[in-house]
């Protein structure tokens, strides 16, 4: 028989079904090729060979030819490894030699596709590097250009202030005056009070409100003055008067003296007496849940006008002028006069001046309003500037905190999530806030929420299905489109909004939820870009499945000494959630037979420590084959060995009850699978070499008599110490199982960890 080239063993298998062009990495026709084809056609060529003998020469009483077992026999004495001879057929050395060609084309075609592949994922990283480069300019530019646009807005408002000054006082020279108060109510806020450390602007307003009544006692005839704020909606509105200025006026009285002589005969008169400075002090009035707070209903005295028509208001004759309410309740003549706050350009509350208690007969006239209207417009500016302070300074605090947070190796979700909802709800007061993560396509983990009250609930579950709320559309809206989703008022303001969280591959990992206030009112622009901001800065920590699993089993892996049940207790809790299963079993492989069971929690909770192949039989397929496996009810996800054996050996299984996962829930399955595998690698390590610490320390203890006591030692993901075994006397703040106290001075040696 003649030797065959490759054209003519291609065309043996051209029926077949096997793809003989390597795609995608499958080498079907190359492997057939170098593994079985040089053994299979020889022999198959001798059986052919040998059948045509047997037809030729055959005879009656020879034993029947079985063709099936002679080609069995004929493969097992030419095994490629551990086979008694050698192949001296002509199809053999053809085959060895397109196989060689083959392999060596093979390799090579493997070698480009590695090259291919390296170079592609270099790009990649490249690729996402550039991407979070743009990331960070773009943050950058926004910042700047907010920096820049809120300077230019300060500087248009500082100028808009002047020229409400100038135009209220209408020429009067005391503009400069004005003007320098301004100035230092602005020197104030921006050098006096460290904002970073205010809870809210009340104490600062409380200030601002004590420098403008004095202002006004100072430079009217004013004897009394007063800031009342408008508190309360529509018709249930009153004038809370919560700050006062009083001045106390020394009244010098002119006696009648004859002249008197000098001596040189010449008469002369004293120098009038000059009164001395009034007596001006401030005061905080009673507090708003006080009984004897001073309060104004609507429609109560003359002060409703100012805040209402946003008109000034003076009244010559209080005594005798109608509707005049007195608080102590006695009539007196003087006058009265006051003009309307503002704030953010709506009406907030009133200026007030009077002359009730003047000892000089003096009177308030128009100059004099409209010097009040001028403090009022200055007064008005600095509690906006205080506010705009105080929400900047929250802004930089609340990202400082969290971006700490994100770099930290051992933040946990739940630890980043609540950070994020008291960042936010310092900038958008009185709405509910919410950090939800995707646990499978229609259940939402609401990690944290805070409502508009501030009660908090925490990893409570949202399903979409049954879940009809504005919170649930928004946030299942923006988790499934990765774009932010909103509910918007006419003018195209974000009323309630959900941001998604995304990571380097642009899949959601966590979705942030600002709700409407109660009385709809748009985010401003500084609440969007905050919150957008924050959602890029937490997603280092608010991850996908997989990667989450690998993180926070990691960090319960490195906060303790071997222990691996809070591994489990994590592991089993993260299946169950990224399933949607109704149960989870973990087992490790107990000999040939039988695994150990280390948890179980829902439909699987049982009183038995191990299972049998007969028990579970699927489960031991998965385990056997180390493969993903599926039955009606359940699913088994593999558990490896942790490298250097790698995935080729299969330690245990993850078994989640419930129907079976679709592509996203498993690859959550078995990322926690790998991450419960790289967890147990390093608990394990961890136990080990607690035992082998113990017994150095003590042979040290042994070997150095001068050695009291002593500890070993774990890092844990922060670097921080745990102590894993003692010996010895106690050791003042170490405790076995628990963080070493740092700075107490300890002579320790590090032990380097080896491959």
């Amino acid at each position: 028989m003649s030797l065959i080239n490759e054209r003519e063993l291609k065309g043996l298998l051209a029926d077949s079904k096997l793809n003989l062009t390597d795609q995608d990495g499958s080498d079907d026709y190359a492997f057939l090729e170098e593994t079985v084809l040089p053994t299979l056609l020889p022999s198959l060529a001798q059986l052919l060979e040998r059948v045509e003998q047997k037809e030729q020469h055959a005879a009656e009483n020879t034993p029947p030819f079985n063709p099936i077992r002679w080609l069995a026999e004929s493969l097992m004495r030419h095994h490629p490894e551990g086979g008694a001879f050698e192949h001296r057929h002509a199809y053999g050395a053809a085959l060895a030699r397109i196989a060689e060609q083959r392999k060596e084309a093979r390799l090579g075609r493997e070698k480009t596709r590695e090259e291919e592949k390296r170079k592609a994922e270099e790009a990649e990283v490249l690729k996402q590097k550039e991407q979070v480069a743009e990331q960070e300019r773009a943050r950058a530019e926004k910042a700047e250009a907010r920096r820049k646009a809120a300077a230019a807005l300060e500087e248009e408002k500082r100028k808009a202030g002047e020229l409400a000054v100038e135009k209220a006082m209408k020429g009067d020279d005391r503009v400069d005056m004005v003007l320098e108060f301004r100035a230092k109510m602005v020197e104030f806020l921006e050098k006096e009070v460290d904002f970073r450390k205010e809870d809210d602007t009340s104490r600062v307003n409380t200030h601002l409100h004590k420098m403008s009544c004095e202002l006004v006692v100072s430079h009217t005839a004013a004897s009394f003055a007063s800031a009342a704020d408008l508190v309360g909606e529509e018709e249930e509105q009153i004038l809370f008067v919560h700050t006062a200025a009083d001045k106390k006026e020394a009244v010098v009285e002119e006696e009648e003296e004859a002249p008197e002589d000098d001596g040189l005969g010449e008469e002369f008169s004293k120098a009038p007496k000059i009164a001395p400075p009034p007596e001006i002090s401030t005061r905080s009035l009673p507090p708003l849940s006080d009984d004897t707070a001073y309060v104004l209903r609507r429609g109560q005295g003359v002060s409703w006008p100012a805040v209402d028509e946003a008109k000034a208001i003076l009244i010559t004759d209080t005594k005798y002028t109608e509707g005049t309410l007195f608080f102590d309740g006695e009539k007196r003549q003087g006058t009265y006069a006051a003009v309307c706050l503002y704030r953010e350009g709506k009406p907030y509350g009133i200026l007030a001046a009077d002359t009730l208690d003047s000892m000089t007969g003096k009177e308030l006239i128009m100059s004099d309003v409209e010097l009040m209207g001028a403090i009022a417009v200055v007064l008005g500016e600095g509690l906006d500037l205080a506010a705009s302070s105080l929400a900047q300074a929250r802004r930089q605090a609340h990202t400082e905190k969290i971006e700490g947070l994100s770099e930290g190796p051992s933040t946990l979700p739940k630890q980043i999530a609540e950070a994020v909802v008291a960042g936010i709800g310092s900038i958008v007061q009185g709405r509910e806030i919410a950090v939800g993560v995707p646990d499978t396509k229609e259940v939402m983990r609401l990690l944290y929420v805070a409502d508009a009250a501030g009660n908090v609930t925490q990893d409570e579950t949202m399903n979409e299905r049954t879940d009809s709320s504005e919170r649930a559309s928004l946030m299942f809206e923006a988790a499934s489109s990765g774009e932010l989703a909103a509910v918007r008022d006419d003018a195209g303001g974000f009323l309630s909004v959900a941001v998604p969280v995304t990571d380097k591959q642009h899949q959601v990992c966590a979705v942030f939820y600002v709700a409407a206030s109660p009385h709809p009112k748009p985010l401003s622009e500084d609440a969007n870009d905050f919150i957008q901001t924050v959602a890029q800065i937490a997603s280092p920590v608010l991850l996908a499945p997989s990667a989450s699993a690998m993180r926070v089993l990691g960090i319960l892996a490195q906060a303790g000494c071997g222990d691996s049940a809070p591994l489990f207790d994590a592991a089993a809790q993260l299946a169950e959630r990224h399933s949607g299963g109704n149960g989870v079993l973990i087992g490790l492989c107990h000999g040939a037979d039988e695994v150990r069971l280390v948890k179980t929690s829902g439909s699987y909770t049982t009183g038995k420590a191990t299972a049998g192949r007969g028990d579970m039989p699927v489960c031991f397929q998965a385990i056997d084959k180390a493969m993903f496996m599926t039955e009606e009810n359940a699913t088994f996800v593999p558990i490896f060995s942790p490298p250097p054996v790698g995935h080729s050996k299969a330690i245990g299984v993850i078994a989640i009850a419930g129907p079976p996962l679709d592509d996203a829930a498993r690859e959550a399955a078995e990322g926690v699978a790998s991450a419960l595998t790289s967890a147990l690698s390093e608990a394990d390590f961890r136990r080990k070499l607690t035992v082998c610490g113990g017994k150095a320390l003590a042979s040290l203890r042994k070997q150095a008599p001068g050695i009291k006591g002593g500890f070993f030692a774990f890092y844990d993901v922060s670097g921080r110490m745990l102590c894993a075994d003692t010996v010895g006397e106690p050791i003042q703040g170490v405790v076995k199982g628990e963080l070493i106290p740092e700075g107490e001075g300890y002579i320790v040696a590090d032990v380097p960890r080896g491959d």
